[in-house]
């Protein structure tokens, strides 16, 4: 049996905050419902309403590298897999 690796969640933090549950860590997950790929981010923020997500306009360029990276990573007989 043999074992292949797939990133399929990043974490966005600032320096020194922690990045499961620091605030304003924000998640960015690759999921899939059946239906094809899609992307989530959350964060464990007390400070958050329940679907809200916020980051700082900086952090943007972070996130979308992470997705790049989360899209790549997806399994090649996706058809998604490798667009960015």
């Amino acid at each position: 049996m043999s074992y292949k690796l797939t990133v399929i969640a990043i974490s966005a933090h600032r320096q020194g905050v922690n990045p499961i549950f620091g605030e304003g860590a924000t998640h960015i997950k690759l999921c899939d419902d059946a239906a094809g790929y899609f992307i989530e981010l959350s964060q464990s923020d007390d400070n958050t309403e329940n679907g809200t997500v916020r980051f700082d306009p900086a952090e943007w360029e972070v996130i979308n590298t992470a997705v790049k990276t989360l899209l790549n990573s997806a399994p090649v007989e996706d058809k998604y897999a490798g667009i960015v």
